[in-house]
């Protein structure tokens, strides 16, 4: 249990602000102060081994337990322990009271010293608000069984509400369509040691709150080193996700050159653009093998037999770089500087096609009476 939170609740945190039943505010939403947080980064192997349903089983250095996941109605999951006790959860625990369930959306935000946003999530009412601006109901797609990842959400029920921020920056950018071969995609980096700010916005109203984050007892790393391993995790974040919107792109590309061709074939005066279209295809698919093989099956045998590609080396990279508390070693930044201009040199070549082959193809296309091949912007 949070004792932090019972002593606020019994005012003796002396903190007017923090004081569930000072109405200073007049509307009854209250944020309490998290306590101070304990940094922990992930165990060696912990959460790669889980698979779809049923028991799962924690696998990790000094630790077998068996679990099952169950999910929440903010998407997020929850681990039941079968044969073991469950630890406190990990990351900054916000609570806070709503005197009734909100007609719109709410949001907790979490900043950094500076006043720099770290993260911000929404709650629920933010998922009727995307569904009402899609064109018709359901046009996202997104549904049980389709694996595509939802937004994580805060709860926002009438009364008290807990959320946990497990310290991470936002994810990288991943593949769409959700591939098998980018499952291992690269989380947000572990916020450093530091003060932090939380706000909790209810309409016009918000309350904040700021807490500490501090390093595992027993690390010997300094603040330096610690910010060091954070700003090349974050380097490789950035780079991955751009790596991913250029291969979005890509293979938006690529559908779009099978449409045409699908649409046009049997039409003996499009005979050129079809083999033009083809042609293309061939060419970004060759490009886009470089960063990651498409269409591979989960699991290893398919990683093995095609081997890691760039995309892949870089997310192997950011796990190496986050295996401990430590400062980055020179072969690390080394690595990374070359799988970076590796993939420029890759993304450069795609570039090319785009403005050569590709244009090129457009001009035909539009002479035609048909219409163009635009690039995917995200």
């Amino acid at each position: 249990d949070d004792v932090g939170v019972l002593h606020q609740l019994a005012g003796e945190a002396g903190d007017s602000q923090s004081r569930p039943y000072n109405n200073r505010d007049g509307n009854g939403v209250r944020l309490l102060k998290p306590g101070t947080v304990e940094r922990h980064l992930p165990k060696v192997f912990e959460g790669l081994f889980e698979s779809g349903e049923g028991k799962q089983y924690m696998s990790t250095l000094g630790m077998v337990a068996a679990y099952v996941k169950e999910d929440t109605p903010e998407h997020g999951v929850k681990h039941i322990y079968l044969d073991s006790g469950t630890n406190p959860p990990k990351g900054a625990v916000i609570t806070y009271y709503l005197p009734e369930k909100p007609e719109a959306a709410i949001s907790l935000r979490i900043d950094d010293a500076d006043g720099v946003e770290v993260k911000r999530f929404l709650s629920l009412h933010a998922d009727e608000d995307e569904k009402a601006k899609l064109p018709f109901p359901d046009a996202s797609g997104k549904g049980p069984g389709d694996g595509v990842e939802k937004e994580l959400r805060i709860p926002s029920k009438a009364g008290w509400n807990r959320f946990v921020w497990d310290l991470r920056y936002p994810d990288a950018c991943k593949v769409a369509p959700h591939d098998d071969n980018q499952q291992g995609y690269v989380k947000g980096p572990h916020a450093v040691p530091g003060r932090y700010r939380v706000a909790l916005t209810v309409g016009e109203e918000e309350l904040t709150q700021e807490f500490d984050i501090v390093k595992e007892a027993g690390i010997d790393a300094s603040q330096a080193d610690l910010q060091a391993q954070f700003d090349l995790l974050l380097k490789i974040r950035d780079k991955l996700s751009a790596t991913h919107k250029s291969i979005n792109q890509m293979r938006d590309v690529r559908a779009q050159l099978k449409g045409w061709r699908e649409r046009l074939a049997g039409l003996e005066s499009a005979a050129g653009i079809i083999e033009a279209a083809k042609a293309l295809e061939e060419q970004a698919l060759e490009v886009e093998k470089e960063l990651m093989i498409p269409d591979t099956r989960k699991g290893w045998p398919d990683a093995m037999n095609n081997g890691d590609r760039l995309a892949t080396q870089l997310s192997n990279l950011s796990f190496n770089v986050n295996l401990g508390d430590y400062k980055p070693t020179d072969y690390e930044h080394e690595a990374y500087a070359e799988i970076a201009a590796d993939i420029e040199g890759v993304v450069e070549k795609f570039n090319d096609i785009v403005e050569g082959n590709l244009a090129e193809f457009n001009t035909m296309l539009s002479n035609a009476g048909f219409g163009v091949v635009a690039l995917k912007v995200e």
